[in-house]
């Protein structure tokens, strides 16, 4: 029996691979590759390579994605991570092949596991290829799988929530040219503090530019972590949803999962209902023809 269903995670989260990098020095998790590693020619030429992958040639996908471990595991975790992040993303949309689902899954549980510290929106895109479609996994696979798929969703939730800060106001934005330091003469807001003559001046004027970076990296990390909060949590309750109300039926697993997680109460709650009532409207036998009220 396969299961039949699909969850859009992976399509919804794969762009963000694509998003313009923050510096290193961001304050929060770093969403991004670097600026310098996202125009290495190296890493270029293995996107464009991964480009030409045959998503439906499943020991060509496992080729490339074992090539990629060897060559940039040691060299750099993140780029090695994005690398088969993307790999795997895109194998998902181009082929429904079995096969090549299982091989994605493999190499992104184990990018998961093996790189801890990679960016949260790699991870993410990771993640969702577990999300992907379980439809194209065998019974005789799925138990074991849904409570280990299910773990890695809550997890990212956990990360996610963990990362976010409470205080964070979206209507204190920085500034974008930052205005001149009370007093300062002849200093335009905007420009580059090594044209300003008076060092005090200086100084206190790049002080307050450094600041305001700071600050606009910041807004920007907290921004985009809501951003993934929202489409996460509901991909996450979806897919808990969806794998718990088919069988094998587990809600006691389903229980001990939710208890553990970073989910709200709301949430969870959500996840229980509609399951009970899917496997409840699956275990009612249907009612005889001819019986129905006329």
């Amino acid at each position: 029996m396969l299961l039949n269903f699909r969850v859009s995670a992976a399509v919804l989260l794969a762009s963000v691979i694509y998003l313009p990098a923050l510096s290193a020095s961001a304050i929060g998790p770093s969403l991004w590759l670097s600026e310098t590693k996202a125009s290495d020619p190296d890493f270029q030429r293995e996107q464009k390579r991964l480009e030409a992958v045959d998503p439906a040639n499943a020991h060509e996908l496992a080729d490339t994605l074992a090539a990629i471990e060897r060559k940039w595991a040691h060299r750099d975790l993140a780029t090695c991570a994005v690398l088969i992040a993307t790999a795997c993303s895109r194998a998902l949309h181009r082929s429904n092949s079995a096969e090549t689902y299982i091989i994605a899954r493999r190499y992104a549980l184990s990018a998961l596991a093996r790189f801890r510290a990679t960016p949260m929106q790699t991870k993410l895109v990771l993640a969702g290829v577990l999300l992907s479609d379980t439809a194209r996994l065998a019974k005789t696979d799925w138990t074991g799988n849904r409570k280990e798929d299910s773990s890695w969703c809550l997890a990212m939730v956990r990360d996610i929530r963990a990362n976010i800060d409470d205080s964070f106001d979206p209507k204190d934005m920085p500034q974008l040219n930052v205005a001149a330091p009370p007093g300062a003469i002849g200093v335009i807001p905007g420009m580059d503090p090594s044209g300003i003559r008076d060092p005090e001046t200086r100084r206190r004027y790049a002080y307050a530019v450094e600041l305001n970076r700071r600050k606009s990296e910041s807004y920007l990390v907290q921004r985009k972590l809501r951003d993934f909060d929202t489409s996460w949590s509901k991909a996450t309750v979806q897919f808990l949803t969806a794998a718990y109300s088919s069988p094998p039926f587990d809600v006691p697993e389903l229980r001990r999962l939710l208890k553990g997680s970073a989910l709200s109460a709301d949430e969870r709650k959500a996840v229980l209902y509609a399951v009970e009532a899917k496997i409840s409207a699956a275990s009612t036998p249907a009612a005889p023809k001819g019986t129905g009220q006329k």
